[in-house]
């Protein structure tokens, strides 16, 4: 037996890729495959002098380790690749590494347990996918009549609703293991969930730790709540990314602070509304009441699986910092944006403080122009969480989470950000004018940004009077 460890840190990265199409000996209820002739012919009458190469794979959600083992050994064929006649009966395992656990196999075989036995009647590839102990969480790919969620007075449907998707995905084999992110009148979402924490998306990413801290209290006691909230949801059940969907909303009937509030009489009625978050929004309005669904519609909802209680946290930021001030600046000069800036940075002991510059455009200069050379990335805010993988990313405006944290690590919901707009940050403002006389006017209005969201908007949501005192977003180049 050969034991063969592949591990990666960019979650969901699989090491191989392949191109057979396989079918489980039992309809994919264990770990039992055969590997079937691609032509659709039976194997019966198989060359038995013929040789295939099988190809064993690890798929990895970060930071999750493991390896897979194989016997009996072949002919090694390069990395991970074995070539074995034909009719040769293999086993594959499974073996996490750490705290980590196998999840599901792909390709060859499918289903849960960590060992599989399949019959070699062709090339092809098995994949085992490892986790960490933590709770996956993710938007539906699919949407849902709204007023249907709640039939029976429980949220059975949309809690099942949320275990076909994870099952379809191999997220989980079991049942009963994901609930979906909606309040009633009894109960809030918040407090849908007890002695579990610690959610990630999919691909790895840290979502949220406590419920209380990313989703609210729930309970009617707002002061403080939400606190905080990493990556924003974005993807699908099988990694897809929504950003660019047409409809980002998502249903969940609450206020960003956890209560329940419009939510089409419990999930039951097509009259009115429903209050929806935004799949691409940061702490308060991925779930919050800054938009809404017609009750006689269908929207995506939040699935979160609900087993594991362990902490998700996040590394310290090492390389560029990115931040939302504290303070707030009027119009006036450049130099005293970038001294805001400086002045927030060097208040909180960064070492760096003297080289953070303010991101705003002006009508002769970009913002992305202004931060002069950059170095390779990340972009990371200072809880860590990175906005950018490269300076590439950054100037385009590709963010991957919201700019909505200060220096001091306290979360922002909502606020407005002086940018002088321009699309994105490597684009010029369009006229003086949007750039508040190139930021030296107080009359008319300028571009602003929306400090909660990962869409373009962050850096061109809408116009402001120019007397007034907003916020900025601050670059370490």
């Amino acid at each position: 037996m050969k034991r063969l460890f592949l591990c990666a840190w960019l979650a969901g990265a699989a090491a191989c890729v392949g191109d057979s199409t396989i079918t489980p000996t039992d309809g994919g209820n264990d770990a039992i495959a055969e590997a079937a002739p691609s032509d659709g012919s039976s194997d019966a009458g198989a060359d038995a002098s013929a040789t295939f190469k099988i190809t064993v794979a690890t798929k990895l959600t970060s930071p999750a380790q493991g390896g897979v083992t194989i016997a009996p050994q072949g002919t090694s064929c390069g990395t991970g690749c074995y070539v074995y006649p034909a009719g040769t009966s293999v086993t594959v395992t499974g073996a996490p590494i750490g705290q980590s656990i196998f999840q599901s196999w792909l390709g060859a075989c499918q289903g849960f347990t960590n060992t599989c036995q399949f019959t070699v009647t062709k090339d092809a590839t098995v994949t085992g996918w490892f986790r960490p102990q933590l709770n996956y969480m993710f938007v539906s790919s699919k949407k849902y009549a709204v007023s249907t969620l709640g039939m029976g007075g429980t949220l059975k449907t949309a809690d099942d609703a949320c275990d076909a998707l994870a099952q379809a995905a191999s997220l989980t084999g079991a049942t009963g293991t994901y609930r979906a992110w909606l309040g009633t009148t009894t109960k809030s979402a918040p407090t849908r969930f007890v002695n579990v924490r610690g959610w990630i998306r999919v691909d790895g990413k840290p979502f949220g730790d406590v419920t209380t801290d990313f989703g609210g209290k729930g309970d009617g006691s707002y002061t403080g709540y939400p606190k905080n909230l990493y990556y924003p949801p974005r993807l699908d059940e099988n990694g897809n990314d929504l950003v660019a969907d047409a409809d980002t909303k998502v249903a969940a009937g609450q206020l960003d602070t956890g209560e329940t509030n419009s939510n089409c009489t419990d999930w039951t009625s097509t009259a009115g509304i429903a209050y929806a978050g935004n799949l691409t929004e940061g702490v308060g309005r991925w779930a919050g009441d800054f938009d809404s669904v017609s009750c006689s519609a269908s929207a995506r909802i939040y699935c979160f699986e609900n087993v594991y209680n362990a902490s998700v946290t996040v590394p310290a930021p090492t390389f560029h910092m990115a931040f939302i001030t504290v303070g707030t600046y009027t119009p006036s000069t450049l130099l005293a944006a970038d001294t805001l800036c400086q002045n927030e940075a060097k208040a909180a002991s960064v070492s760096t403080w003297n080289l953070f510059k303010a991101l705003v455009s002006t009508s002769s200069q970009s913002a992305f122009a202004r931060l002069g050379t950059l170095g390779p990335g990340p972009f990371q805010r200072p809880d860590g969480v990175e906005i950018a993988a490269t300076a590439a990313d950054l100037g385009p405006g590709m963010v991957t989470a919201p700019i909505d944290v200060t220096i001091t690590k306290a979360y922002v919901e909502g606020a407005g950000v002086w940018t002088g707009g321009g699309a994105t940050p490597n684009a010029v403002a369009m006229t003086a004018q949007d750039a508040c006389g190139n930021w030296a006017a107080t009359s008319g209005n300028g571009v602003s940004g929306s400090a909660s969201t990962t869409k373009p908007k962050f850096y061109n949501s809408n116009t402001s009077a120019c007397t007034m005192a907003q916020r900025l977003y601050c670059v370490q180049p």
